[in-house]
């Protein structure tokens, strides 16, 4: 299980994972030990979970994160000492700083995770299986808007715009062939310098995105 951090005298959050259970049950909550030492196991408890803990300045957890730096190695992939991994390309050059997830992982998933942006262009998330790759636009060195082949994007051009933010399907092997599977109604990041909890669902047959709770994209796709 996993207790959330935001938990105090009068309420708390638990995820809890249940994953062979092969008949109805009760899960019971004991309380009101204040000794007791919490067990709390985020990575136990997700398929994927990292709060980014670690020194200033260090590589994130390679056992969870492969390092991708695209059209510099001076991009930026880095911890910044205060539970955020801090993403972006190399100054005055075509580049790109990205974190490519390690764990395997099918349809029927929720990718949660907390950011905020110091530029409106280009922060896309994408959910996938294909290389990472400038795929959103056609040409060779296209490293400032990156994403995977053969997957579901959280595409942004311009965060603070409805207009500009989008889920897509990206092409197995060919640049700048993207589909619009939703268009936003809202934009992902309406405010620069502020941090908001995005959800993206993979569903079995549908694609959500949420942002801090509230839908702003949704759309249907089985391709990947």
């Amino acid at each position: 299980y996993y207790l959330w951090p935001d938990y105090d005298s009068s309420s708390a959050r638990f995820c809890v994972r249940l994953e062979g259970a092969t008949s109805a049950g009760s899960l019971c909550v004991w309380y009101g030990n204040a000794a007791a030492t919490t067990t709390s196991n985020g990575g136990a408890a997700y398929l994927l979970f990292d709060h980014f803990d670690g020194a200033a300045n260090a590589a994130p957890n390679p056992d969870l994160w492969e390092v991708v730096k695209k059209g510099s190695s001076s991009a930026t992939v880095k911890l910044d000492g205060n539970g955020n991994l801090l993403l972006a390309g190399a100054p005055n050059t075509i580049s790109s700083g990205n974190a490519w997830a390690k764990p395997l992982l099918s349809r029927n998933v929720i990718i949660e995770y907390r950011d905020k942006i110091s530029d409106k262009n280009y922060p896309d998330t994408s959910y996938g299986k294909g290389g990472v790759s400038g795929v959103f636009d056609a040409g060779s060195n296209t490293w400032w808007h990156t994403g995977l082949y053969s997957a579901y994007a959280a595409w942004v051009q311009d965060g603070t715009q409805a207009t500009s933010c989008a889920l897509l399907r990206t092409d197995p092997a060919i640049e700048d062939k993207e589909e619009i599977v939703a268009t936003a109604t809202s934009a992902f990041y309406p405010s620069l310098n502020t941090f908001y909890t995005h959800r993206f669902e993979v569903q079995s047959a549908n694609l959500k995105f949420y942002r801090d709770d509230v839908l702003i994209a949704s759309g249907s796709d089985t391709t990947y």
